[in-house]
């Protein structure tokens, strides 16, 4: 009896201190932080590519002559901290920052979004390692538009600084 409630007690606390099912659950085919499904992620990359004036291989690599979507990129891990360490608490928070590699240094991007007054905008800062602040007050969306990429890179990568000619 003493070893069938340790089992008993064992499976509830396995069960009560597992996470969730859904947590666990693979995602689909395609699905990405962009979107649920292949044809919403192709969808949502083409609006970040026209976003940020860039073509797809400024984040994906390309081998054999074909794009290699799953295929991890500095460019691609900057893309996914905007998208959801960065709009995504924007939008819920007001405010946002965002840190990552940017030849081999430190780049942080501040921003807080004020939606009321005079000065209402996006509010942004950056700033490369020890280097010069940047600063930038960039237009709420539309009434009716979400915030994206577009908001604040409007066909530009590099919005806080002079870009680098190529």
């Amino acid at each position: 009896m003493k070893h069938v409630s340790f089992v008993i007690f064992a499976l509830i606390a396995t069960f009560a201190l597992a996470p969730h099912a859904s947590a666990q659950a693979p995602k689909k085919p395609g699905q990405t932080i962009f979107g649920e499904d292949r044809k919403a992620t192709m969808k949502a990359m083409r609006g970040i590519s026209k976003a940020l004036g860039e073509k797809c291989t400024y984040c994906h690599v390309k081998e054999g002559g074909k794009v290699v979507y799953t295929t991890d990129t500095p460019h691609k891990q900057a893309a996914r901290q905007m998208k959801s360490a960065f709009i995504d608490s924007l939008v819920a928070n007001g405010q946002a920052e965002a840190s990552f590699d940017h030849h081999g240094k430190s780049k942080v991007i501040k921003a807080n979004y004020t939606t009321k007054g005079d000065d209402a905008g996006i509010h942004l800062v950056a700033q490369e390692g020890e280097g010069e602040q940047h600063t930038l007050k960039v237009s709420l969306p539309k009434k009716g538009e979400a915030l994206n990429c577009k908001t604040c890179h409007g066909g530009r990568v590099h919005i806080l600084a002079k870009e680098e000619k190529k």
